[in-house]
């Protein structure tokens, strides 16, 4: 003879519930892991963000970085061309002044000749008067 055990509905009813009971878990759990994805995805889009704007701003510091390589060339050649162009100034000064004295002396030679021809003049003109 065989032995059957009788149906146990109180375990099978227990069943249900823990199987209703781990599908409200699994359900919950699945609802954690898609909001744990939407988040992980905004957090991979604000980071492909920042990293377009950090290449962005890599470029940008490379651009003025070049610029004021530029403009500090532009200012070099610039204070040297000030210098040449200050020393030409002396220059043209010790020239001029150099010239200017030359005048002044080529003057004094000129009004002591034309003194000389004019005590000349007179001193032949009172010769002339006293013949």
């Amino acid at each position: 003879m065989v032995e059957t055990n009788p149906f146990d509905f109180e375990e099978l009813d227990g069943a249900k519930r823990d199987k209703e009971r781990l599908q409200i878990e699994l359900e919950s759990y699945e609802g954690k892991i898609r909001s744990l994805e939407r988040s992980l995805d905004e957090k991979q889009k604000q980071k492909r963000k920042v990293d377009d704007s950090l290449v962005q701003a890599k470029k940008r510091i490379s651009e003025l970085e070049t610029d004021n390589k530029n403009l500090e060339t532009t200012r070099d050649n610039a204070r040297h061309e000030a210098e040449i162009a200050n020393q030409e100034f002396i220059e043209q000064r010790t020239d001029n002044e150099r010239l200017k004295q030359e005048k002044e002396s080529l003057l004094l030679e000129v009004c002591f000749f034309v003194c000389l021809i004019v005590c000349h003049k007179n001193f032949l003109y009172h010769i002339d008067r006293n013949k």
